[in-house]
């Protein structure tokens, strides 16, 4: 029996997500204070919400613990225990209140709440909301719980329980499936990680409610190459043997950049289904992104997004268009507001209307409506090199340093004996914070020190690898 969920629907959604940065050494991360589940989207509360624990995708869970992540950045960042979207349409004359989000955390800065309400005759009413339950210091949560506002009073219809390594990874999950309480739904997934912590297979099991315990149906498989890149996803049916039904390939430039992925789909041999292409600034942001999918031989354009940043990592907007027989359409645009600590604090979206860009619909990020600030605001006054984090690590963690003004940048890490073990950035940068990830999968547990230096000025700090 095949699974009531589509495992090629969950490579099809991974195919539209490029891959993060942090997963290649030396590449730069996102500002912490860029929520970037908003990012190369159509900017809404109900894009947030795509990434809900819900058993038709596994991709939506894996969104959700993004977000959770993101979430949990902002939150340090602000220092806050709980912060508040609020989505607003434009009437023509006014904003209007649409939908609410509400998002608590626990001392550890972990995501134990999100509440999502819609406003209705002058009052904000529940919706749905997820809870999350943690076990001691672990942030990956064991227990997700998905309800919904129905007579007064919160239903739980989605449970997932998860059981935790001591590497923070999940190796079990449960979900149960209760919206029917004479009919309750349980899948299993079983997870496997590689040495480096990097997931690598995904078997999933349904519930054999004829015979007892579980039945096996079908796995996910993740390929990586010798340098720790993503190559491959694999989705495979069980039926006694292993036949594989999709799979989304990876292609990367000479800096490790993914530039296209390729969903394809076996049907007695392997068919084209969708692809996405990227194209990335000096800095590392994804600049262009554009999707295709496959009809009649030939790839026809589906969609393409342009992003212009400043500042290093701070985007300004986003343009969003569509594909025609025409080319390109300009359909919608994001512009990004942040605040003088560098947090976002407002998404605008406009439509296209003729030739003239028009207000539809913002996201305020906070208790108000935030203050106009320039990207200048935002510019770094001092060379500071930062402690990594976390610290101590094991494998990878992030070293942060912020540039007054552009300059040639050398970051290397040596060992207490002072060789060199690796140079992760020799090249120039642009002013502005940075945050530069380094995996030491390969190296022995110790004390090393990273090394920044620019133009005259250099700083060293020490970290400590704990394996």
């Amino acid at each position: 029996m095949r699974a009531t969920f589509s495992l090629l629907a969950m490579l099809a959604a991974l195919a539209c997500l490029p891959i993060s940065a942090e997963a290649t050494p030396g590449r730069e991360a996102n500002c912490s204070g860029i929520p970037s589940m908003l990012l190369d989207q159509e900017a809404s509360l109900s894009s947030i919400k795509e990434g809900a624990v819900n058993v038709t995708s596994r991709s939506r869970r894996q969104d959700r613990t993004a977000n959770l992540q993101n979430y949990s950045q902002i939150a340090q960042a602000s220092g806050t225990t709980f912060i508040e979207y609020v989505e607003q349409q434009w009437t023509g004359s006014q904003w209007r209140d649409v939908e609410r989000l509400s998002v608590t955390f626990d001392s550890e800065d972990r995501t134990t709440e999100e509440t999502y309400q819609l406003f209705r005759n002058n009052n904000w009413v529940n919706e749905e909301r997820y809870l999350y339950e943690y076990d001691g210091q672990k942030t990956y949560p064991t227990v997700q719980t998905y309800q919904t506002w129905s007579s007064g009073q919160w239903v739980t219809e989605l449970v997932e329980t998860a059981v935790v390594n001591e590497n923070n990874l999940p190796v079990e999950i449960i979900i149960e499936d209760l919206t029917d309480p004479w009919d309750i739904i349980k899948d299993r997934e079983v997870i496997s990680y590689d040495h480096a912590g990097r997931i690598i297979q995904v078997l999933l099991y349904l519930d054999d409610w004829i015979d007892g315990g579980w039945e096996l149906d079908s796995r996910i498989r993740w390929t990586y190459s010798e340098y720790g890149v993503l190559l491959s996803i694999i989705s495979e049916y069980y039926n006694g043997n292993w036949t594989a039904d999709a799979q989304t390939l990876y292609y990367y430039d000479d800096e490790f950049n993914n530039i296209r992925q390729v969903t394809q789909i076996n049907v007695f041999t392997w068919r084209n289904l969708n692809r996405s292409m990227y194209v990335y600034d000096k800095q590392g942001n994804q600049i262009e992104r554009t999707s295709q999918f496959w009809s009649n031989s030939r790839w026809t354009n589906l969609s393409k997004t342009e992003t212009e940043y400043k500042h290093g990592c701070y985007p300004l907007h986003e343009i969003r268009f569509s594909g025609s027989f025409d080319g390109w359409l300009p359909s919608t645009k994001n512009i990004f507001t942040f605040g003088i600590d560098g947090i976002m604090t407002l998404i605008l979206t406009q439509e296209r209307i003729g030739s003239d860009w028009e207000d539809v619909r913002r996201i305020i990020f906070g208790d108000a409506p935030p203050t106009d600030a320039t990207y200048d605001d935002l510019l770094p006054v001092r060379f500071e090199l930062k402690q990594n984090y976390p610290n101590p690590f094991n494998p990878s963690t992030n070293i942060v340093f912020s540039l007054p003004h552009s300059d040639h940048v050398s970051l290397s890490v040596y060992d207490l004996l002072g060789r060199n073990v690796v140079r992760l950035v020799d090249g120039p940068m642009r002013e502005g914070d940075h945050s530069i990830y380094f995996d030491a999968a390969g190296l022995t547990s110790g004390v090393y020190i990273y090394r920044l230096s620019v133009g005259d000025h250099t700083e060293s700090r020490y970290m400590t690898l704990l394996k």
